[in-house]
């Protein structure tokens, strides 16, 4: 895949997402300097830091993607995220088993996080 494919990939897989989180009411849009000044690749009134990634098929990179949005995450006080998607499937979404279990022992965070943000 050359480089311009693949970041305009890159690029339509950070709007599919940002379409994601506007349906469910967040403020989403992409963080054109996420590689060059850090922070995920979706900013906004959102409750997570994102790295997205769409790719071909899964890769061993998995880890390595981790590592950027736990990177990414540092300091902003959110937890980390990857959504990745593999060519022809649905988005998948990698987050800390803490993180998860917090989800769902208070399955109401998210809607708290969007109604003290004025979200509908």
């Amino acid at each position: 895949m050359t480089g311009a494919h693949s970041q305009r990939k890159g690029a339509n897989g950070e709007r599919e997402v940002v379409s994601i989180y506007r349906i469910v009411g967040f403020d989403a849009r992409r963080n054109f300097g996420s590689g060059s000044q850090g922070g995920g690749d979706i900013t906004g009134s959102i409750p997570d830091v994102p790295e997205v990634k769409r790719v071909k098929s899964l890769p061993a990179k998995l880890r390595e993607w981790i590592g950027q949005a736990r990177e990414g995450a540092e300091g902003s006080g959110k937890p980390w995220c990857v959504w990745h998607r593999q060519d022809g499937d649905t988005w998948c979404v990698t987050i800390d088993a803490g993180h998860y279990i917090e989800l769902l022992e208070d399955r109401e965070t998210l809607r708290q996080y969007a109604t003290a943000e004025g979200v509908k």
